[in-house]
């Protein structure tokens, strides 16, 4: 009999935009970022370096306007945010585009992340 030791996978806290427009979350992300115990998720661009192709996100425990509601539909956890992406001339629909969502300071109420923007043609 051989002995195998398995490996564990890496997490994927990542978040992707889909054809819709919803920009999903996924499990590993869920968890990591505790979504279903928040109320809302703000994004935003770095005003600072206008070539940074990245999102950045706030995540709040209470209201805060001109934020993203967090949805959530079984253990799918998502926010509406089409018009945003519309905004940002961002072509979700041919082009795949991912995330990976990494932890940089606690702020006022929250934390926030950077998402790293990746993408590939679909």
């Amino acid at each position: 009999m051989i002995n195998v030791k398995l490996f564990t996978a890496p997490s994927s806290i990542r978040a992707n935009i889909q054809q819709s427009g919803r920009l999903g979350f996924t499990l590993d992300a869920i968890d990591f970022l505790e979504l279903r115990k928040k109320y809302c998720i703000g994004l935003g661009k770095n005003e600072v370096d206008l070539n940074d192709p990245n999102l950045y996100m706030n995540i709040y425990d209470r209201f805060v306007p001109n934020t993203f509601n967090i949805n959530s539909s079984g253990h799918y956890v998502y926010l509406n945010a089409k018009s945003y992406f519309k905004f940002l001339k961002y072509d979700y629909e041919n082009i795949h585009i991912s995330f990976n969502i990494i932890e940089l300071e606690k702020i006022e109420g929250g934390k926030q992340y950077k998402l790293e923007k990746w993408e590939y043609f679909r």
